[in-house]
């Protein structure tokens, strides 16, 4: 890790009304560019980070990208209980985002490594809602592994009120207002609980824990 350091600064003064933080990190420029494409491009390039020796992230949570810091040295990373805001969105999907767009692919299936756990845990397993499904949509492409997953989590799910939270109502405006054309299949049968329509969206190895994970 020897060699010059960069600042990173995570959020903005104004995102304080909603509770985040604005971060500054220092971090070596080797570190963050063996892991991140884009953090190297901004560090190595003529970009004006590049020139200032500082990086601004002002969109990202600060919370998120410690998680991020943490797994860039630990190879993991532990969520406190009281660390977050009560959300209904999964941290570690937040995480999944975060690798999505630092194109950061170890990070990415670690963060689904635990959601995989989460969703599919004997006792304790976690439950979808339509803000979270909502959320993934804003925030990840069409075909991505992480809209895979929680497409057919719901497929497969939709009759279990422990494990699909919201009606009928609120999922038919979530199709409805994405259009209907990202998830063809899936409006037209998941009311109807259709767990052929899960093994026919991921395959035949239904929800295997290998499908869901990036490749290089």
């Amino acid at each position: 890790l020897r060699g010059p350091g960069i600042e990173l600064h995570i959020g903005t003064r104004a995102s304080l009304q909603d509770n985040s933080i604005c971060n500054t990190w220092s971090l070596p420029k080797r570190l963050i560019s063996h892991y991140s494409p884009f953090l190297e491009a901004a560090c190595l390039r003529d970009f004006k980070e590049s020139q200032e020796k500082r990086i601004e992230l002002p969109d990202d949570d600060a919370t998120v990208f410690a998680l991020f810091v943490e797994w860039l040295y630990y190879g993991d990373y532990a969520i406190a209980p009281l660390s977050l805001p009560l959300s209904s969105i999964s941290v570690d999907a937040r995480c999944w985002v975060l690798g999505d767009k630092f194109l950061c692919t170890e990070f990415k299936n670690h963060a689904m490594s635990r959601l995989y756990a989460e969703h599919t845990s004997a006792i304790f397993t976690r439950a979808v809602t339509t803000q979270e499904v909502r959320y993934i949509c804003d925030n990840s492409a069409p075909g991505s592994k992480l809209r895979q997953l929680y497409i057919a989590l719901v497929a497969t799910n939709f009759g279990n009120s422990d494990l699909v939270l919201g009606t009928a109502d609120e999922w038919d405006k979530l199709l409805v207002d994405w259009k209907i054309d990202l998830w063809p299949e899936f409006n037209h049968e998941v009311i109807a609980n259709s767990y052929d329509l899960g093994r026919k969206l991921v395959g035949k190895d239904f929800l295997g824990r290998a499908y869901f994970f990036n490749c290089r």
